[in-house]
């Protein structure tokens, strides 16, 4: 069962790896029109095809985001408001 799952990864994995090695080489010439709109078709389909996953893990996390990032500055306010009293500058 383990080796199931490892082996889409590991072949998507080394399929990755390869384009990306293909890919470096300096372009002798730059995309034409139809290339262009062919890539940016691809892109904006995989962008669709991810933007509800994004979606629902920012859906999960925003809670713990939010109280941490409010946490933060509640401290950071406190430890501002701790060194005004500190010095006498607040009556």
């Amino acid at each position: 069962m383990l080796f199931k799952w490892h082996t889409p990864c590991l072949s998507s994995g080394l399929l990755t790896v390869f384009l990306l090695l293909t890919a470096c080489k300096e372009q002798d010439r730059p995309l034409d029109a139809r290339t262009r709109a062919q890539v940016d078709t691809l892109a904006e389909y995989a962008i669709r095809d991810y933007r509800p996953e994004a979606d629902s893990l920012c859906a999960l996390r925003y809670d713990s985001l939010f109280n941490w990032a409010f946490d933060s500055i509640m401290e950071i306010r406190l430890e501002q408001k701790r060194a005004l009293m500190q010095y006498g500058d607040v009556q």
